[in-house]
């Protein structure tokens, strides 16, 4: 939420400087984002008046002006869609510098030269609207500076708790700020008004949940202008000033935390109802679009239908407009389980359902209400017709706790008094009475605090008041009977060092993919599981594998680098049997960018963690899926037989679609099911004498590994070095040459070592694969 200095100091007692009332609001436990404070507008831009505007003859999007700035005429051209002549606008001249630090300057833009700029608010840094030009509501003198006319706010974002709905108010908010900063809260005093008319007719379904409801007529000028005040304290706080009636509404929901709607009182006809919606009832809400409504739906209705989705949107059935002279002004508080779901549903999420979902108290509606009809009143040329239709019978019970004061200091850790509970508790509006001959206290927690329930909630607010910096730092004493460790950890940060050491990048990707990106890999999307309310399409199911993820990171990366290689150890999902939870396995993925050497990096990855891990990972020809992989080029990943990952590069339809090159290769295996053959290593101390090493060539058959020759040597240590394909070697053959490493403990190795250990290392591999020493 964005707050208003301006507008806090406004209900302050005396005012608290930007960074004052951060810091408050820090003690209160109010994380602050950011605390923005706003800085005089450049004198160089100024009052403008738009005389002329035309289509710009090289651009349909763009038009020609010509503005009077008071210093002369100057030609802009603008992109914005409701410039127009006869609008008092702000005009940037060449030089000055614009809230953001851009600096204006003449140009020459499609062929016509354009001498500053029209702005918009979010370019004066007044608000977040850009779609069109700020127009000026002013017949002061052209080419007064506009930051005599406007100001730029000190604002302060602020993010509050799920269970505080009073932190959504500048009230609530101000509340806090006077608590902590010895200030006294000077709240809005109002009414409820009457008047000659009878109420509104109206009815609550109780099935609804509705706590409480009001309904009052008013007539009002939806044609006056909004004031100022509200224009610029609504842009302050994010939102875009509407039309007087609306403004005042979301004036008053941003003062107190309580949304408010209104009808068009001649639109509706006949008694306003709060109803379940029928099935394949259908409304047009205000963002003009129609929505089925469902039975678990709340609704505003009359006696021809529904008129408004109930905290969420209302209708465009009952709009108000210009020609708007009555109106019926809601204030209610909803069942907030039964709203969040249908904003969810709707996917309108807005300000008037982010509060209602909080859950509001019925004491706020009265006040809301009232404040609201004071406002139209005073700008609107509003009268009350008569007294507002209000559903709660009776007073609302008050929340009364019993709290000893010696046990709040036990749960602060520090003494607490009888007296220090009352006067701090006094300063937040709770009500506290005299100590019991027992020392116990009897806490009224005020309406607006229904998150305090607990002696441990009241013992919270007493020590935001102390202040956390006064709390005695004290370590409690541990008394764990039985320590576990936990050993994922270390693999997992071992094995990303071991990834990082061989230039590869480290990702984090979202486990949500499309039903597209599924669907390109030749996968059933029926076989991944779907979202019940995915953020977008484009992430509607969770994915089964790391590679779709992989695809599209990499495809937007391309640009930035033509050769790479990422990693990523994370969770999967995969599908388990109807009414089963579904199985969430760690998988480590790798991809390699590169045509020259990309399965030659992803191979390397395997083997440097087969030795991290001593895991006696094997690799096994063969394509692992036709859509994905390569024909030719694929294999599995093996540790004792049983598969545990794949490898390979993929298949260039794939590459081609993700604009990748050719030679890109992908690895992915279980993470669990590989670390869980890790075997603990054994050393043995190095040789003090130096080594021979003798490379030999074998001819052999073109479908022999090298896995299968190094496990058909023995005795020996042997080493991988290259291999070579060609037709002089005679059909299906190829030859590999390998390295022998002859090395002896008692002494230094001989010639005629070496030669028996060539000797014994081809005679060994002619047995088992009819291999041949190539001699040329």
């Amino acid at each position: 939420m964005k707050v208003s200095v301006e507008w806090v100091n406004g209900l302050l007692d005396k005012p608290l400087s930007p960074r004052a009332m951060a810091d408050a609001l820090e003690l209160a436990g109010i994380e602050v984002e950011e605390l923005a404070e706003g800085s005089p507008l450049d004198e160089k831009i100024v009052v403008g008046k738009v005389l002329h505007a035309q289509h710009h003859p090289n651009a349909d999007k763009l038009k020609l002006t010509s503005v009077d700035t008071g210093s002369g005429e100057a030609q802009i051209v603008c992109g914005a869609p409701n410039v127009g002549a006869g609008q008092t606008v702000a005009v940037a001249l060449p030089g000055a510098v614009l809230p953001g630090g851009m600096q204006i300057k003449s140009a020459t833009i499609r062929g016509e030269e354009s001498h500053g700029m029209i702005c918009s608010e979010q370019e004066l840094g007044l608000g977040q609207n850009h779609e069109g030009i700020l127009v000026l509501d002013t017949d002061v003198r052209l080419g007064t500076p506009v930051r005599e006319l406007l100001t730029t706010e000190d604002i302060i974002d602020v993010k509050t708790a799920a269970n505080r709905w009073d932190l959504n108010g500048i009230v609530g908010i101000t509340r806090e700020v006077a608590a902590q900063s010895t200030r006294k809260l000077q709240e809005p005093e109002v009414a409820l008004a009457g008047g000659p008319a009878a109420a509104p007719n109206v009815s609550v379904d109780p099935a609804t949940g509705t706590h409480r409801y009001l309904l009052q007529e008013l007539s009002v000028d939806a044609r006056q202008p909004t004031p100022g005040f509200i224009v610029r304290r609504l842009r302050a706080s994010g939102v875009r000033p509407i039309s007087v009636v609306v403004d005042i509404t979301n004036y008053v929901m941003l003062l107190f935390g309580q949304p408010l709607h209104a009808f068009d009182a001649d639109k509706v006809k006949g008694r306003v109802s709060v109803r379940d919606a029928t099935p394949g009832e259908t409304l047009v809400t205000l963002d003009g679009v129609s929505r089925t409504l469902a039975p678990t739906d709340i609704v505003i209705a009359d006696e021809s239908g529904a008129i408004g989705v109930a905290g969420v949107m209302g209708g465009e059935n009952t709009e108000i407009d210009d020609d708007t002279q009555r109106i019926f002004l809601e204030s209610a508080s909803f069942n907030p389980a039964r709203l969040r779901k249908t904003a969810v549903r709707y996917g309108l999420r807005t300000d008037a359902s982010a509060r209602f979902e909080r859950g509001l108290p019925p004491q706020l509606c009265p006040q809301a209400l009232a404040a609201a009809a004071e406002l139209l009143a005073s700008h609107a040329g509003a009268t009350v017709a008569g007294p507002a239709a209000d559903t709660q019978e009776g007073p609302a019970s008050v929340s009364r706790l019993t709290i000893e004061p010696a046990r709040i200091g036990a749960l602060l850790g520090m003494d607490v008094t009888a007296k220090d509970v009352r006067s701090h508790l006094a300063t937040l509006g709770f009500g506290v009475g005299e100590p019991s001959a027992t020392g116990s206290l009897t806490v009224d927690v005020p309406w607006w605090r229904p998150d305090v329930t607990e002696e441990a909630d009241v013992a919270e607010e007493v020590m935001k008041l102390i202040g956390h910096a006064k709390l005695p730092a004290t370590i409690p004493p541990l008394r764990a009977s039985n320590i576990v460790f936990d050993r994922r950890w270390p693999a997992i940060w071992d094995a990303k060092a071991a990834l990082r050491s061989l230039g590869m990048f480290e990702l984090t990707t979202y486990s949500f993919i499309s039903q597209k990106q599924i669907e390109d890999l030749g996968w059933e999307a029926s076989d991944h599981l779907q979202l019940k309310n995915p953020l977008s399409s484009e992430q509607s199911h969770l994915r089964s594998s790391i590679l779709p993820s992989f695809l599209a990171t990499a495809q937007k990366n391309r640009a930035y680098g033509k050769q790479f290689a990422v990693f990523e150890l994370s969770k999967v999902f995969v599908k388990g049997k109807e009414g089963e939870l579904p199985d969430e396995p760690v998988h480590v993925a790798m991809l390699a960018v590169d045509p020259a050497n990309g399965y030659g990096l992803v191979k390397a990855a395997i083997d440097r963690l087969s030795r991290q891990f001593n895991v006696p990972a094997k690799v096994a020809p063969g394509a692992f899926h036709a859509v994905v992989a390569h024909p030719s080029r694929s294999g599995e990943i093996t540790v004792h037989g049983k598969k545990v990952g794949v490898i390979g590069q993929l298949h260039p339809a794939l590459l081609r679609r993700h604009k990748l090159p050719e030679g890109t290769a992908y690895l992915e295996m279980n993470w669990q099911a590989f670390l869980g053959q890790a075997q603990p290593k054994r050393y043995r101390p190095l040789s003090k004498y130096p080594a021979i090493e003798r490379d030999v060539a074998v001819v052999v058959a073109r479908e022999v590994t090298w896995d299968q020759m190094a496990a058909a040597v023995s005795g020996y240590q042997i080493a991988f070095v290259n291999d070579y394909y060609g037709d002089d070697l005679g059909a299906g053959k190829k030859s590999v040459a390998l390295r022998i490493t002859v090395q002896r403990e008692d002494g230094t190795p001989t010639d005629s070592d070496a030669e028996a250990a060539q000797q014994h290392v081809v005679r060994q591999l002619e047995q088992h694969f009819q291999a041949r020493l190539r001699t040329d």
